[in-house]
């Protein structure tokens, strides 16, 4: 985010309040057989990041911003696994006009749908993934954490 949107940020901060996030959308399947991955160790975790249009809801005092990721487990070349997770972030919001004009600006708009909802959602991926991965019985695949 360049640093003359700094202040517009820091401004739409002040007027937001995280309210909830719900996982909209679990899906997931087998496609393979995992019994070949316990040989080897090394499996390839693809993640894709989902986009939404429009990137956020902005109504009265609520904003909901969707997030999405698609992961796609391989064993070489071959697809073992795939999984699909949404979610829905909702802040309540405190003062609409600074919202507005924040909205406005598309990096910052890029900044808070992109960097800021991956930092708060991927603890949640995380643990959607590994808890998946045990109802599937196949072994835990668990995601790097986001630095």
């Amino acid at each position: 985010m360049k640093s003359l949107n700094t202040e517009a940020y820091k401004k739409f901060i002040e007027e937001v309040e995280l309210k909830r996030i719900t996982n909209v959308l679990g899906r997931y399947r087998r496609t393979g057989d995992f019994s070949e991955s316990k040989k080897k160790t090394e499996l390839t975790v693809e993640t894709a990041r989902a986009s939404f249009d429009p990137p956020y809801i902005h109504s009265e005092n609520n904003l909901a911003i969707p997030v999405g990721y698609r992961i796609e487990v391989k064993l070489e070349d071959d697809l073992l696994a795939e999984f699909e997770y949404h979610y829905e972030v909702v802040f309540v919001v405190d003062d609409n006009t600074v919202v507005e004009n924040a909205l406005e600006d598309t990096d910052l708009v890029e900044f808070l749908t992109g960097y800021q909802m991956d930092k708060l959602i991927w603890s949640y991926l995380r643990s959607n993934l590994s808890e998946t991965c045990s109802r599937m019985g196949i072994r835990q695949i668990v995601l790097p954490l986001l630095r």
